[in-house]
């Protein structure tokens, strides 16, 4: 016996446009996917900054002083946004 989802999608109606994204009070819903993106992107954007800082001669403890306050400040941001 297949077990059918906890919510079902309601069938389309006319004049309604289906989307994969909403953007509410500028806040973007995402999907799972498009959110995991979204954050190895944001990431993978830092750790480029952190490289170029690193090879201009910021000493390692730095780096990682710069990274953990970086990591600390995104979650602050979305913690407090989403409050």
């Amino acid at each position: 016996m297949e077990s059918s989802p906890a919510w079902q999608l309601q069938p389309q109606q006319p004049g309604i446009k289906c989307v994969d994204k909403i953007t509410a009070l500028g806040v973007i819903w995402l999907t799972a996917t498009d959110h995991i993106s979204y954050v190895l992107a944001a990431f993978s954007s830092l750790l480029h900054a952190l490289r170029v800082l690193s090879s201009h001669g910021l000493p390692e403890t730095f780096v990682k002083d710069v990274f953990q306050l970086a990591t600390v400040l995104v979650c602050m941001v979305r913690i407090f946004y989403r409050s």
